[in-house]
Order: structure tokens, then sequence, then C-alpha cells
């Protein structure tokens, strides 16, 4: 349970540096890439560094790890235009109630059961995303092309959970965990790093130092987010059925009180509705 309350403060940790880079102007593809790069880092380290680098070993599991890093950072980036494009509130709904995806997927391929509670569990659950993220007076523009983000954004957001735990489930063990998270986010600080290099170079982009040192900041939670999440499916004897709801919601609980706390974040009485049904859709779900 510790990994998984760990996965979750982690989680939360990226929300609270995240805001604060409007704020001191940071250029936020180039902290993305070098919070990768610190990622892949930290993983490489916590592994004791590798003997024989990417050894045979690693076969069954480098292009699912290769493949996962490009996800990465394509959803983070999707992230970033859903949130300028559609609007904070729903690329938060889309990442968040994509859980749905990894539990349908955890149903069928790991034998998963559903019951009466885990069904009204998850359905508190997704209505009190959309309360807690609820804006009043907040208009949805009607640009088909506009309204593919978030749905791209659910989608790959539902298919990287999946993919973490079938990776974890079928393919490697709790002793590659530190490898398969280095290989990922090598890759997807590699991309970064080519893209931020070519900004730099032809669209004149300016360097910033100050989003290195942000970078460095965001992905030691970034890291940890990924670890301790594995770790937790490893460690915590709970179905997926039940580890993704708690886990998801649980950081729409803890970020929203986050803003609250920190950032003097004005909620409405449904934000707050939202959260105390967040809370018992996790005491559902948790027993069920």
């Amino acid at each position: 349970m510790h990994y998984l309350l760990l996965s979750i403060i982690s989680s939360t940790c990226i929300f609270l540096i995240f805001k604060q880079f409007q704020k001191f102007g940071i250029n936020n593809f180039q902290a993305i890439v070098v919070n990768y790069i610190t990622a892949a880092l930290c993983a490489l380290f916590a592994n004791g560094g590798y003997s024989g680098s990417i050894q045979s070993d690693c076969n069954e599991w480098i292009y699912i790890a290769i493949f996962t890093g490009v996800l990465f950072i394509s959803m983070f980036n999707i992230i970033a235009i859903t949130t300028q494009k559609v609007g904070v509130s729903v690329a938060s709904v889309a990442t968040k109630v994509s859980l749905i995806i990894p539990v349908i997927f955890a149903i069928y391929l790991y034998g998963d059961t559903l019951n009466i509670l885990k069904v009204a569990g998850i359905t508190i659950a997704l209505l009190s995303v959309a309360l807690t993220f609820y804006k009043p007076g907040y208009k949805l523009s009607k640009s088909r092309k506009i309204i593919v983000l978030p749905i791209i954004l659910f989608l790959g957001t539902g298919l990287l959970d999946t993919i973490l735990k079938y990776t974890q489930e079928r393919v490697i063990s709790a002793e590659d965990f530190n490898r398969f998270s280095t290989v990922l986010f090598a890759v997807a600080g590699t991309i970064g790093f080519v893209v931020a290099g070519l900004n730099i170079v032809i669209c004149k982009t300016k360097f910033s130092i100050k989003s290195v040192y942000a970078g460095v900041l965001l992905g030691l939670p970034n890291y940890g987010s990924i670890y301790f999440l594995l770790q937790a499916f490893e460690n915590s004897g709970m179905k997926s059925s039940v580890l993704f709801p708690v886990n998801n919601i649980s950081i729409v609980v803890f970020s929203a009180l986050a803003a609250i706390v920190f950032f003097k974040e004005k909620v409405s009485k449904l934000n707050m509705l939202g959260i105390l049904l967040a809370l018992l859709s996790i005491a559902i779900i948790s027993v069920a």
C-alpha cells in the first residue's frame, strides 16, 4: 500500500510543479525534455548502473519500452495542446476518466471480476472527476478538430496505463523495473531533445537555463510516479480493477486539495461535492 501512496504523492508533485511553470516563465517543452532525461538517470542510478548495459534478456521488453517512451512524450504534448486549445478542466477529466480502459483490459486479460459495489464505485469516481474539475461559465469549443484532442488524450493515457500493467504482469520481473524505466524515459528524452534542438536551430527558440532547473525538479517525481506504480502493481495485492480507480481518483483528490492549500484556488460547491464523492468512491472500491 505504501508504494501506491508514494505513486500518488509523486503524481501530485508533478501537478504542483507544472502549476508553477507559467509563473516563472518556464519553457514547457524544454523542461519536459530535461524531465525525461532526469528520470532516465534516476532509473539508471537506482539500478546501480548496468554492467552490461542493455543485455540480451531485455529482448522481451525493449520494444515495449521504446514504444511506451514514444507514447509518453506524445501524450505530454497532447496534454499541453489540449490544455491550451480546450482547457485545463477538459484535459484533466480526459486523463483521469481514462482509468476505465485499463479496468476493462484487467477484466479481460487477468480475470478481474466486477460486482455491484465495484461498478458503483467506478461510476461515482467518474462523476467525481467531472464535478471536481467543473468550472462555472466554461464554454467548450465547437470545432470538431479541437474536440478530437481530449478523445486522443483519453485513449492515449488509458493505453499507457494498460501497457504498464501488462508489462509488469506478463513481461518483466520486479528486478527489471528500473531498466525498463530507464529505456522508456531515455527514448522520450531523446525524441524531445532532437525536437527541442530543431526548434532552437530552425525556429530560433531561445534556450532557457530556468527550464533545465525546472526539468530536473519535475523529473524526480516523474520517475517516482512510474517506479512506485509498477511496485504497487507488484506488491499491493490489489486487483487492477481496484488499483487503477483508487490511484487515479486519489491523484484527483490530492491535486485538488493541494491547489486549495498552496495556490488558494477557489472551489465551488460542486467542486467540493466532487472531492467528497471521490473519497466515497475510493472507500467503496477498496472494500468491493
